[in-house]
């Protein structure tokens, strides 16, 4: 079982068209980030998939005003 510390979404920001933030990650787990245009849509939709790399990555999406990052399920369910 592989335990990973949790993905906390740091500095979201909202300048010009594009929401963005940044979150931690692991070496060699796969993130799946999604987003959401508002509250009251109730779908998420997959933006990317991002393998971590042990630092820092910087996400940047014109559509989102909310997000989340999960991990496949062979890695453990996250959701922030």
């Amino acid at each position: 079982m592989k335990i990973y510390a949790e993905a906390v979404l740091r500095t979201p920001v909202k300048i010009a068209a594009d929401f963005t933030f940044v979150f931690g990650t692991v070496s060699g787990a796969t993130y799946r980030v999604q987003f959401q245009g508002t509250l009251s849509s109730g779908t998420w939709t997959d933006l990317r998939t991002v393998t971590g790399t042990g630092n820092d990555i910087t996400i940047a999406d014109p559509a989102a005003s909310l997000a989340t990052v999960l991990l496949p399920h062979d890695q453990g369910l996250m959701l922030f």
